[in-house]
C-alpha cells in the first residue's frame, strides 16, 4: 500500500480548516519565513522537494519567480496542485528517482518539511542528489522537526514521519552529502502580522523561550553550546557562511539553509 496514496485527506488537510484559509496561512508563513532565503533573482531555477498541494509553487509564481518545479510522491496532492493552482510544473514521482541525473540543474532547492519522512538511506541518498543537482552557489533550504523541542507535536502528529532532527544531525547529514560550510540556522515562526499574533510572538521571545533555555542547559548540565535549537517543532537550515540569524530555535522545527560552494 502507498502511505501517501490519499495524505491530502488523511493528513495535509484532514481538518475543517477551508482550503482557501490554509492556503492563506501558508502563504504568509512562507513570505515570513523562506523567501528571504530565496535568490531575489526571478530567473533563479528552483525545485520545490514534497512540494504537496502547491501552495509554495504558487506563491513563488505570483511573486513573478518564472524557473519553479516541483515533485511529490502523493498522486492525489499533485492533483490537487494541478488543479487548484493550474501548476504545469510538478510531477508525481519519487524525490530521489527525479533527481537522479541532474548535475547543475538548480539554484535553490526547498526541502520543507520532508526530511522527516525518510529512512536513513534514503536521507542520504536524496541528499547527496540534492548536492549534486546544485549550482555552484545553490542554495538548500529545509525545515524538519526540531528534535531539541520540548513541546514538540510535529514529530508525532504524522504517521509517515520517521524522525526528528538537531542542528548537529542535520549538519552531520550535510557534510555527508558534500556540503563543507556550517549550516546557518534560523527560527520560525508563525506570521505575526496581527496584534494577538504579535502579542504571542512577543512573549514568546521575551518570557517561554528564556525560561525553556534555562531548563535545557539546567536538564543537560552543559552550557549551551550544543543547544542551539531547543524549541517548537521544525527546523530550517540554509548554508550561507555570512548568514546574520541566529542559530536558536526553541520552537518545533528546525530551519536551516546551506551553500553549495564548488
Amino acid at each position: 500500500m502507498n502511505k501517501y496514496s490519499n495524505y491530502s485527506k488523511t493528513q495535509a488537510i484532514r481538518d475543517s480548516t477551508p482550503l482557501a484559509t490554509l492556503v492563506e496561512w501558508k502563504r504568509r508563513y512562507f513570505r515570513h519565513n523562506f523567501l528571504k532565503r530565496i535568490p531575489t533573482d526571478r530567473k533563479t531555477k528552483i525545485l520545490d522537494l514534497g512540494c504537496g498541494y502547491g501552495v509554495f509553487m504558487d506563491e513563488l509564481r505570483k511573486l513573478q519567480y518564472d524557473s519553479i518545479e516541483g515533485v511529490d510522491i502523493s498522486e492525489d496532492q499533485v492533483e490537487q496542485a494541478r488543479a487548484v493552482f493550474g501548476l504545469r510544473g510538478v510531477s508525481c514521482a519519487n524525490a530521489i528517482n527525479y533527481l537522479e541525473g541532474k548535475k547543475d540543474a538548480y539554484d535553490c532547492v526547498l526541502a520543507i518539511d520532508i526530511l522527516e519522512h525518510l529512512t536513513y538511506d534514503e536521507l542520504v541518498t536524496l541528499t547527496n542528489l540534492v548536492y549534486i543537482s546544485l549550482r555552484s552557489g545553490g542554495r538548500l533550504v529545509v525545515q524538519a522537526p526540531n528534535g531539541y523541542s520540548l513541546m514538540n507535536h510535529i514529530i508525532y502528529s504524522d504517521l509517515t514521519h520517521m524522525r526528528a532532527f538537531t542542528p548537529q544531525s542535520l549538519e552531520q547529514l550535510f557534510l555527508l552529502s558534500g556540503f563543507t560550510n556550517a549550516p546557518s540556522f534560523f527560527e520560525a515562526h508563525p506570521p505575526a502580522d496581527n496584534i494577538i499574533g504579535n502579542a504571542k510572538l512577543l512573549l514568546w521571545k521575551c518570557a517561554i523561550r528564556p525560561l525553556l533555555s534555562f531548563y535545557s542547559v539546567v536538564a543537560a548540565g552543559n552550557s549551551t553550546a550544543k543547544l542551539k535549537v531547543v524549541g517548537n517543532g521544525h527546523f530550517a537550515a540554509n548554508r550561507n557562511p555570512t548568514d546574520p540569524f541566529p542559530v536558536t530555535n526553541l520552537i518545533p522545527s528546525l530551519n536551516v539553509y546551506s551553500y553549495r560552494t564548488s
